[in-house]
């Protein structure tokens, strides 16, 4: 069900344009609609992550926390903790997939402002 660690090494390619965190958001997005990553399947971690794609840790965040956010991934914390992609229900496959911010009605381009971004339910774990 998990990729494997050198399959997945080339899932993600380093970004350069635009608001880099949009641009992580829609190749995760893409993945995971492609299937290449499927539920349960584990990211990287944030600092691989940010090795991959050539930003910084605080962008990567940021995406995590967007498509969290959206219900495409969940991030655990503990000793088995990590960022992995969740199981789609009725709704995400609907809403959370195809539009990574349903309760953003001014669409895609404008759900990842930092405005939208704001005001979207978010969940904490401790």
């Amino acid at each position: 069900m998990a990729t494997s660690s050198s399959a997945r090494d080339e899932l993600f390619r380093p970004v350069n344009q635009g608001r880099m965190s949009e641009v992580i958001i829609e190749q995760i997005r893409l993945l995971i609609r492609q299937g290449q990553l499927k539920p349960g399947d584990r990211l990287p971690a944030e600092r691989d992550l940010c090795e991959r794609f050539q930003v910084s840790r605080v962008t990567v965040r940021e995406a995590l926390r967007v498509l969290e956010a959206a219900g495409l991934i969940e991030i655990r914390v503990g000793a088995r903790g990590g960022t992995f992609v969740t199981a789609p229900t009725s709704v995400r496959v609907g809403e959370g997939i195809t539009d990574p911010s349903p309760w953003c009605a001014s669409g895609p381009t404008s759900a990842m402002s930092p405005t939208c971004v704001s005001s979207a339910p978010m969940r904490r774990r401790r």
